[in-house]
């Protein structure tokens, strides 16, 4: 019995060192199988530690893609531990359930609004700044999101009217149902944004965000050219 236990352990030790050491492209192809909506570009390094110069799922492309193999993400479910700067600054914990969803723990990012949004394929308007994100946990299928868990902050704000810089920093906790994304905004900010946004599978926003700027300040001057009058001479309501 003991002799039996030494002989499968030592073959489960030899079989992860075959693959920890084998080429990073090798196992590319195999997630890629399993995958078939991520392309990948030049791939180098070894199963356990290397890089990608880019990788596309669906309409994210992200460049200079790094990996390791985390052996604490591995019994969570999330093996690989993965940074990239463009077009974010981002870390985070990998790893891939079933029915082709993609799990996400422990996930930091931090990026340019004006950037991001074109990626998204959205225009900016003229407005950029800083964007943080940190999730917990995420799941994501190709027919959107599963679950999350977590919140994001504009950090910044830049354009050109006057007094939007006053509006961040502004955080809000992000959920997901029926594969939306649920964006639920915390009011504690100086400008007292608040609302809530439906991000739809199409990418198309619903909602209402609420904005209450100390009257007579640059901020609530400007929005009472673009948006009118406000509601009770105090918040001003962005429908979408």
């Amino acid at each position: 019995m003991k002799r039996s236990l030494w002989i499968g352990c030592g073959a489960a030790f030899l079989i992860l060192c075959l693959v920890m050491s084998s080429p990073a492209w090798l196992v590319s192809d195999l997630v890629v199988k399993q995958l078939p909506e991520l392309k990948l570009g030049t791939v180098s390094g070894r199963a356990w530690r290397g890089q990608v110069d880019y990788l596309q799922y669906q309409d994210i492309k992200l460049r200079q893609l790094q990996w390791h193999f985390s052996p604490t993400g591995l019994f969570r479910g999330v093996p690989l531990a993965i940074s990239f700067t463009n077009p974010a600054k981002v870390t985070a914990l990998v790893g891939v359930a079933a029915e082709n969803t993609l799990r996400l723990r422990d996930v930091e990012a931090e990026g340019n609004i004006a950037e991001l949004m074109g990626i998204a394929q959205l225009p900016s308007m003229g407005f950029d700044g800083v964007v943080e994100l940190g999730l917990v946990a995420a799941d994501v299928s190709p027919a959107g999101c599963v679950s999350i868990a977590g919140g994001v902050t504009l950090a910044s704000l830049l354009g050109d009217i006057d007094g939007i810089g006053d509006i961040a920093p502004v955080s809000a906790e992000l959920s997901c149902t029926n594969g939306q994304l649920t964006v639920v905004i915390d009011e504690n900010n100086p400008s007292r944004v608040r609302g809530q946004v439906i991000l739809r599978n199409n990418g198309r926003p619903s909602g209402n965000i609420m904005l209450s700027p100390e009257k007579g300040s640059a901020l609530f001057k400007s929005l009472g050219l673009f948006l009118g009058a406000p509601r009770n001479n105090t918040d001003f309501v962005m429908r979408f």
